[in-house]
């Protein structure tokens, strides 16, 4: 049986057929995540774990969303998809959550940039539909390509979006990418990344994805 993180790493860059098989092989396998890492305290200022984070959040806010985020029954809000820690059931074998938000991120260089991230997406509401052409709950292709860029040329490297910086800090954070890549390489290490909650690049995108369909307003002030 496939998590509802292997359902959920969908790639935006759907129409390449190359990048969204590589998508969907990997996304099977993500329910495993980071095996029983520590998670930030809930209502914590910053994003807690090992090293702490520089950019200060108000824990009230980090509170309330963490509790609507946790309370909807949508189907993007699924406890699994909105941490990047997990350990495993003995009993079944199956991928349990382990606390929830960026605080789960492994270290502080990905906590960061992934709250930059977030932050910017929340700025500009960027988010898009599967096409780029409409508002929806895809961040990626809005945020990064630009609204209205066709995803086969963000692939190519057309990064016209608001948070393209942001991106690509959570992709070096992530050690997807070096400074020194070009913006095509960029692209498709984000386009594998996107919606994978065990990266500064993808807990941002399901973190919006979920506080859209809830919905959690309260999230934008992170």
């Amino acid at each position: 049986m496939i998590s509802p993180r292997g359902r959920h790493a969908r790639v935006w860059f759907h129409v390449v057929a190359a990048i969204s098989l590589f998508a969907c092989s990997s996304g099977t396998t993500q329910g495993q995540g980071q095996s029983g890492g520590a998670s930030g305290a809930a209502g914590q200022s910053g994003t807690g774990g090992a090293g702490g984070v520089e950019i200060p959040v108000d824990p009230a806010v980090n509170l309330a969303c963490r509790n609507c985020q946790q309370s909807s029954a949508a189907d993007n809000c699924h406890p699994l998809l909105l941490t990047a820690t997990t350990t495993i059931n003995a009993a079944t074998g199956d991928p349990v959550p382990v606390g929830w938000g960026l605080e789960t991120l492994a270290s502080a260089s990905q906590r960061n940039a992934a709250l930059a991230l977030v932050r910017c997406i929340n700025r500009h509401g960027c988010a898009t539909n599967s096409t780029n052409v409409a508002a929806g709950g895809n961040a990626a292709l809005g945020c990064l390509g630009g609204i209205g860029t066709a995803p086969t040329e963000i692939l190519a490297g057309t990064l016209g979006g608001p948070c393209v910086s942001e991106y690509k800090a959570a992709a070096i954070a992530d050690k997807l990418n070096t400074a020194s890549d070009s913006n095509a390489q960029f692209a498709i290490a984000i386009a594998q990344a996107a919606f994978d909650p065990t990266t500064a690049v993808g807990l941002p995108d399901t973190l919006v994805q979920c506080a859209i369909e809830a919905p959690c307003p309260v999230c934008a002030g992170l």
